[in-house]
């Protein structure tokens, strides 16, 4: 099996155009969140030396309360990014970028990756072909933000915030 940086070299070597690589992962709301990267400081994460480091905002404040946040153990923990570099694909829509989804690791808790979505979503696959032996096919939910143009101002009509979000502010119009 091929280690972090043999995976991301690879990909790299095949797609010499990739200068950024977003690094995703979803909340607890199922949002997709992503930071950008650098290859070169891509190369530094898969070789383990270098870490990106999350702020629990970035995945426990569910849009339903937003920007409530809720504790989810009694001390604090240290919430870093994993990224699964065997998921790393071109970005269709954007040129010179790749994505590659990741795992949230939790160092000071009693189990690493027990709160993080991707990880207990792995599992079930797992353990849904082990003892049943069957392969899920799966696609993707597409959310999009309802906006209102009077006074020909583009603004939200829900409270969406954009603590790591992909697309994350709007731009005004307004008509000549």
């Amino acid at each position: 099996m091929s280690s972090d940086k043999e995976k991301l070299e690879e990909f790299l070597q095949l797609n010499k155009s990739i200068h950024h690589i977003r690094l995703q992962w979803i909340d607890y709301s199922g949002v997709l969140r992503a930071r950008f990267v650098p290859t070169a400081r891509c190369r530094r994460i898969a070789s383990g030396s270098e870490t990106i480091s999350l702020a629990q905002n970035s995945i426990i404040i569910p849009i339903s309360t937003a920007p409530r946040i809720f504790s989810l153990s009694d001390y604090h923990e240290k919430w870093f990014l994993r990224p699964d570099w065997s998921s790393l694909r071109r970005c269709g829509f954007k040129t010179g970028h790749a994505a590659a989804m990741s795992f949230v690791d939790q160092i000071d808790a009693e189990a690493r990756f027990d709160k993080c979505p991707r990880m207990l979503f792995v599992q079930a696959l797992e353990r849904l072909s082990k003892e049943y032996g069957a392969n899920v096919l799966i696609g993707f939910e597409i959310e999009f933000a309802l906006l209102d143009s009077s006074n020909h101002v583009i603004k939200p009509l829900d409270r969406l915030n954009g603590y790591s979000r992909t697309a994350g502010s709007f731009r005004s119009r307004r008509k000549k």
